[in-house]
């Protein structure tokens, strides 16, 4: 097992901000973008199927749902930790409105994190599923999330006739920090709403979020294994 280490959160933030406008069955690559259709009974899912069907419950936020689906031992710990990350991306979007309706469209890009939807593994935004593998009632899916490389394998177990994600978020140490990183950014869009300037916003971006996100960096983060031969995909 390979690790996601913490610091890819804060490269993806990084990069995006000042500045930037087996043997076994296969799957057709395909991607998988949340929308509101109903998710099939786990019990006649396939594992890509299973995985498609997380990252649907994912974008429209039924935790409730997803959690059926995931290993029990981390089931917890996976939802705190998405719930913390839509935190973090509510209010950047809040802000980023903010920016845009005081600012305009030349500086209300001054600062995006938005690369950060897509450094979430299977829980990514833009997910294509490339193949699965069987091998009795263990099960691994491997997809790319966004653009990124290697590509991820993520596993699945059956049980209960089900297949279910052996969740990648083993801990919350990371929360607390988002949690924190969120309330900052819903700070600085609340005062471009009461009249801060360009310069103060670059301010609040160098002095304030920056520093935000070296702490959400601090913590720790996903467990998944990768692939290191990106070129293993099924046609």
């Amino acid at each position: 097992m390979a690790q996601t280490s913490r610091h890819a959160i804060l490269a993806c933030l990084t990069f995006s901000t000042i500045g930037a406008a087996a043997c076994g069955s296969s799957d057709t690559p395909k991607s998988a973008n949340a929308d509101s259709r109903p998710v099939l009974s786990p019990e006649s899912l396939s594992p890509v199927e299973t995985a498609r069907a997380l990252h649907q419950l994912r974008w429209n936020r039924d935790f409730e749902t997803l959690g059926t689906m995931l290993a029990p031992e981390n089931r917890r710990s996976t939802i705190r930790f998405l719930n913390s990350i839509d935190q973090v991306l509510d209010a950047h979007d809040q802000l980023q409105e903010a920016a845009r309706k005081r600012f305009g469209d030349r500086i209300h890009h001054a600062w995006n994190i938005s690369a950060m939807e897509n450094n979430l593994g299977i829980f990514s935004r833009d997910v294509r599923m490339i193949n699965q593998s069987l091998k009795g009632d263990h099960a691994v899916v491997t997809l790319q999330a966004g653009d990124n490389l290697p590509l991820i394998r993520s596993e699945f177990d059956r049980i209960d006739r089900k297949w279910i994600l052996k969740s990648p978020f083993a801990d919350t140490t990371i929360c607390d920090p988002l949690d924190q990183f969120a309330m900052q950014i819903d700070d600085v869009a609340e005062r471009i709403r009461i009249g801060l300037t360009p310069m103060e916003y670059f301010d609040a971006v160098t002095n304030e979020l920056l520093p935000g996100m070296a702490q959400v960096a601090a913590g720790s983060s996903i467990d998944e294994t990768r692939v290191s031969d990106a070129t293993d995909r099924t046609p």
